[in-house]
């Protein structure tokens, strides 16, 4: 290339259009690379997704067969009920390990597991709840 072929190169690259082009271009590469980056960073390992099982299955399970034991209900079905839903994304927030997780895949385990486990802690805390005595009391 001769001096002339790169002075036109250079006056186009120096057009003000050009120059916005080039920033719009980057920027969304900047934007793609931002957002991938953070959900990679969202998507759990095996210890982390491990971690949310257990805590769906154990600990929100049993928050929420305290409450339905509190008002008498016998049926663990809640998975598609929307206020446990919006309790559970609460509860997932507060978590120190679990709050960085992608709501989708949460939401996926709590969907998978937590019926199961809401019907389990019910049956455990009927079975821990002490029983009316028949003896007399005179």
């Amino acid at each position: 290339m001769t001096w002339k072929d790169w002075q036109a190169f250079g006056s186009f690259l120096g057009q003000d259009s050009t120059l916005l082009g080039i920033g719009i271009f980057l920027t969304l590469i900047v934007v793609v690379g931002w957002l991938m980056a953070s959900r990679a960073e969202a998507t759990p390992n095996a210890d982390q997704l491990a971690e949310l099982h257990h805590f769906v299955r154990e600990h929100f399970a049993l928050h929420v067969a305290r409450g339905l034991a509190a008002n008498g209900e016998t049926n663990g079905a809640i998975s598609k009920d929307r206020a446990w839903r919006k309790v559970f994304q609460q509860h997932l927030g507060l978590h120190n390990e679990l709050y960085a997780i992608r709501r989708d895949l949460a939401m996926k385990v709590y969907d998978e597991d937590i019926d199961a486990a809401v019907s389990r802690q019910l049956a455990a805390l009927r079975e821990a709840r002490p029983q009316p005595s028949s003896v007399a009391v005179s």
